[in-house]
């Protein structure tokens, strides 16, 4: 989505048209689209990291870092062997912790990353230009080396420096190379379906699954959106794939499921929405599946294909990069699978494209896996939640109290102890994924639980359980998102109290729910908690809280 500021796109009579087996003039194509790539990217305006100057483009904003804030950006991605999604990290981190260039200095020069947590994948600033620039262009041009990164090297220091400098701009270049031509390669093969159709491009019957025509008037080019969506590029990062796998809970779930139930995959034609690396889809086929169509918007869709070839499934698993909603295929699918939930359920908002992929391509006696999700509280006496906001009203001898609202408005989402469960548990919100509908996300519900001992309760916790059977001929799989289960990635999402309360055995809290989508990113959740205290049927405390999922 263009920002507000930006200048209209406008087709000029001089855009390149191909010629027939003319490869001059996919070239012409490729480099006008890049051009044209890069002349919206420079009319966009975007904050700066370290001050609230707004500047037009990418390399304007570089050498404000290096005029201005005396640090060189692209010298710290070299010296501290950063990827793509390394400085993603880097990023957020700085916008999220209001850190000075002169500390990101000291980072570097101590070889410390305090940057480096899957926290810090979320982006900070929505549609942030510095998400979506390309290092590996400008890393092949000769920038000079920050002075304020400069450790005074020997000569042989320096020419060593160099050599890895220009080592690292190789291998910058050869992945952009690599991506641009993966991309370029698919782009080529769509078109021709699109144009002549499959049968003349391969000789094969028509394909079964093709992309729909975007319409003209839309707001944003999907395929465009995809490659520069943060939310989209997160996910192309390895390491929150090797987070998702190693949650055994999670993973071991869904295979225990699809191995226990053959005869739902048995032959059958499957579905698997944001497939990531692949593996619910390798799940699916070893279930006996005949077809697995696994899609993902992100790039780490081209790494499930190779995984795919890799353990000789391709003639099963066919991947596809783009967004599900844009997918038809010519049958329907028997089972859906899909491993859609974000932090306390619903953030993320990727349940939206599995009910869009059920209501379009699911058979009316279809399946849709995990079946049921149940969304809990549970009331915590951990005092370390409180501790962060008492850290406000002494600092360094001055009182900072009204800071403790910005902390208490963003939920933490942490691994919780167990033992610090002081209450029973409530479900509060239940859905069904073969009915579910989109408005049925947004919503609010009543809950009530009951104080399990004498302590002062500090917090509540958000999570979810999971049941992926509905029927009772099936052989039934679940796990729980709770404090007192085993952990997983998805921990609990903890809403502070603004006032401790403190409880006796027995007393009943009460209260209601209110859960909707942030206006300004619809991936995000507002929360807001309204509850009172109850002594027998004696209101003796009441309060209530907004909170936000981001």
């Amino acid at each position: 989505m263009c920002d507000s500021d930006e200048s209209p796109i406008e087709v000029s009579d001089d855009e390149p048209r191909m010629d027939d087996d003319s490869s001059t003039g996919e070239e012409d194509l490729h480099a006008w689209a890049m051009k044209e790539w890069h002349e919206r990217q420079a009319r966009r305006r975007s904050v700066c990291m370290f001050c609230p100057r707004k500047l037009r483009g990418i390399e304007p904003m570089l050498k404000h870092f290096i005029q201005i804030h005396n640090i060189n950006m692209l010298s710290v991605r070299y010296q501290l062997k950063m990827d793509d999604y390394g400085w993603i990290q880097l990023v957020n981190f700085t916008r999220k912790t209001c850190t000075t260039a002169g500390e990101i200095i000291k980072f570097v020069k101590n070889k410390e990353k305090p940057w480096a947590d899957a926290d810090f994948y979320r982006p900070t600033l929505k549609d942030d230009l510095l998400l979506q620039w390309e290092p590996d262009e400008l890393a092949i041009k000769a920038m000079k080396e920050d002075e304020a990164l400069n450790t005074h090297m020997s000569p042989l220091e320096q020419l060593q420096e160099r050599m890895r400098t220009t080592e690292e701009r190789a291998r910058l270049a050869e992945e952009a190379l690599y991506r641009a031509m993966s991309d370029l390669k698919q782009i080529r093969t769509q078109s021709a379906v699109m144009l002549l159709g499959e049968e003349a491009v391969s000789g094969k019957p028509a394909a079964e699954a093709v992309v729909e025509d975007i319409d003209s008037e839309a707001e944003e080019d999907p395929a465009e959106e995809g490659d520069t969506d943060p939310y989209f590029l997160s996910y192309a990062n390895v390491n929150i794939h090797r987070e998702m796998l190693q949650d055994t809970v999670r993973t071991e779930a869904y295979r225990d499921f699809m191995m226990s139930n053959p005869d739902i995959f048995k032959d059958k034609v499957v579905l698997d929405v944001g497939c990531g690396t692949g593996i619910l889809s390798i799940f699916a086929a070893k279930a006996g599946a005949a077809k697995v169509y696994a899609v993902d918007r992100s790039s780490i869709a081209y790494q499930a294909m190779a995984i795919v070839k890799e353990n000789k499934l391709d003639h099963v698993i066919e991947v596809m990069r783009g967004r599900v909603e844009d997918i038809k295929l010519t049958r329907e699918v028997d089972v859906i699978i899909s491993e859609w939930m974000g932090y306390f359920l619903l953030y993320e908002a990727m349940f939206d494209s599995v009910i869009s992929a059920r209501d379009k391509l699911l058979h009316q006696d279809g399946y849709v896996f995990p079946g049921k999700v149940i969304m809990k509280l549970v009331g915590l006496d951990d005092k370390s939640f409180r501790s962060k906001l008492d850290f406000w009203d002494d600092v360094y001898g001055f009182s900072m109290s009204t800071m403790k609202n910005s902390e208490v408005l963003e939920a933490d989402v942490v691994q919780c102890d167990g033992e610090s469960i002081c209450t029973t548990s409530c479900a509060f919100k239940e859905f069904d994924t073969e009915r579910a509908k989109v408005h049925d996300l947004e919503f609010q519900s009543t809950f009530g639980f009951d104080a399990l001992r004498d302590t002062t309760m500090t917090a509540i916790a958000g999570y979810f359980d999971t049941e992926f059977a509905l029927e009772r001929d099936l052989k039934q799989v679940k796990f729980s998102c709770s404090p007192a289960a085993p952990p997983t990635h998805w921990k609990q999402s903890v809403f502070v109290m603004n006032e401790p309360w403190e409880v006796k055995t027995g007393w009943r809290i009460e209260g209601d729910i209110e859960i909707c989508r942030q206006k300004h990113y619809h991936r995000a959740l507002h929360v807001q908690i309204r509850m009172k205290l109850y002594e027998r049927r004696t209101c003796v405390k009441s309060q209530a809280q907004d909170y936000v999922i981001q």
